[in-house]
């Protein structure tokens, strides 16, 4: 589905007001922008000695370095969020008082308490229980706890949003309730809780940058060794913040056409 076009039972009267608001954005941006460009020029931050470092390939590939960290633990977080967040669904949507009770508690607790905290937790905590943890375990599970509850209540919603006359209809013909939730409720429940689920990834991939505080070798760590090596934060924070923007922005696009492909298709 094209929800693009929910805008064109937009009267006349709304769509110019709609192009009004968005020119006005753009030039607020835009006056923005100029002044934060003529406030750096200014102070000299745009002088060439403080971005000749990034004139070298050696820097892009430590750069590079950092973001296949990135990936890599934004990867490993995404597996353990999903899988631990449809468990944690499973749970709350289930017909016994005990595992729905279970599955509200873990999501309400891990919900609460901050992700950094739970890094910490993680790296300096763990230790001091026997498990010897680096700093990459560190951040997948302190990250995948907070963004496996927030996932299993998108699941949860997503399954809710399924009419109960479907599941209904599959006990009729026998079905056991695995078979139901498998085949019938969570296939139309993802595509459901796609946009959701989306916005979380996206969340899941800038949680990676918290990995900075314990010594995770990342593209915000990286940016920080780069501004120590020359002495100018500035810049290597910025172009650490392109990265991110891009990166996103790939994101969202690919995971965008790749939703749409399967709606087209189920349509």
């Amino acid at each position: 589905m094209d929800y693009r076009l929910l805008a064109n039972d937009l009267s006349p009267r709304a769509n110019a007001r709609l192009r009004v608001a968005g020119a006005s954005v753009a030039i607020l941006c835009a006056l923005a922008i100029a002044t934060l460009a003529y406030g750096l020029y200014r102070t000299g931050e745009l002088d060439a000695r403080h971005w000749q470092i990034f004139a070298d390939a050696a820097t892009w590939k430590f750069l590079a370095i950092g973001l296949w960290n990135t990936v890599r633990v934004a990867l490993a977080d995404l597996v353990f969020s999903v899988v631990l967040g449809a468990i944690v669904a499973t749970a709350q949507t289930s017909r016994l008082g005990v595992f729905r009770l279970a599955g509200s508690a873990y999501a309400e607790l891990f919900r609460a308490i901050p992700t950094l905290l739970m890094i910490l937790f993680c790296f300096f905590g763990l230790p001091l229980l026997g498990l010897d943890v680096t700093p990459f375990w560190a951040v997948v599970a302190g990250s995948g706890l907070y963004n496996s509850a927030v996932l299993s209540n998108i699941f949860k919603s997503g399954i809710r949003t399924i009419d109960r006359g479907q599941s209904e209809a599959g006990y009729s013909l026998g079905l056991s309730r695995k078979d139901v939730m498998t085949g019938i409720v969570w296939p139309q429940a993802l595509r459901r809780m796609r946009p959701s689920i989306v916005a979380q990834c996206v969340v899941l991939f800038k949680d990676s940058s918290l990995g900075f505080v314990i010594g995770y070798e990342e593209v915000l760590r990286r940016s920080q060794e780069i501004g120590t090596f020359t002495s100018s934060s500035l810049q290597p924070y910025f172009v650490g913040g392109c990265i991110y923007i891009v990166v996103i922005y790939l994101l969202r696009q690919s995971t965008g056409q790749s939703g749409q492909r399967v709606e087209e298709t189920s349509a």
